[in-house]
């Protein structure tokens, strides 16, 4: 007989096992029974945790949403950075971090977002809230700092270029995150981030 979990225990089982289900069979192909199963529980066990499928989902994007906030640099890191870096070097350093960042939890949950955001009205929202419209926001203040601080010049489209670099991070996480799923080299994203990156500052 396996020994007991304790609740915390049984909690991140039930959640990771969510993850990896929903980013393999979709929200909707994945049912609570599934999740208790493959956990090893029963299934009234699991709505000691989570109230509904739905409960558990939500709890999936408060984890991204606060992943990406973790690793967004602070306003005094950043204007510190500014002094140090120009921003091609800003904008390499915060991508590659990123990256380096992604580990199989986040992976599973990027994949799972681009899944449903065409069919779930969440996952839809938090995608274009989130992956969209905040991080352009961020780049843009990024980039103001920047001609502030007389690094870029005054013409310097800060708004256009914000969705640029947004457009291209979009992209660069959703097969970072195909590759590193597989164990996969990633020097060829990483030179491809560089030739954007300077292709857009240079």
């Amino acid at each position: 007989m396996s020994r007991p979990k304790s609740n915390n225990n049984t909690k991140q089982s039930i959640f990771l096992t969510a993850v990896d289900l929903f980013s393999k069979k979709g929200y909707d192909g994945t049912s609570i029974r599934d999740i208790a199963y493959t956990v090893g529980i029963k299934e009234s066990s699991l709505y000691f945790h989570y109230k509904s499928k739905s409960d558990l989902l939500n709890s999936i994007f408060e984890y991204c949403d606060n992943w990406l906030n973790e690793s967004k640099p602070t306003n005094e890191q950043i204007d510190e950075l500014i002094k140090s870096l120009s921003p091609f070097e800003f904008f390499e350093n915060f991508f590659l971090s990123i990256s380096d960042r992604h580990d199989d939890i986040s992976q599973k949950i990027s994949l799972l977002i681009m899944n449903e955001q065409y069919r779930n009205e969440k996952a839809r929202i938090f995608s274009l809230e989130k992956n969209c419209r905040q991080v352009a926001v961020f780049f843009e203040d990024i980039l103001n700092r920047y001609k502030t601080a007389g690094c870029l010049p005054d013409t310097f489209d800060s708004n256009f270029f914000s969705h640029e670099l947004n457009y291209y991070y979009l992209g660069m996480v959703t097969e970072w995150s195909h590759v590193k799923l597989r164990n996969e080299d990633d020097n060829y994203l990483k030179e491809r981030l560089r030739k954007h990156l300077s292709f857009i500052f240079k």
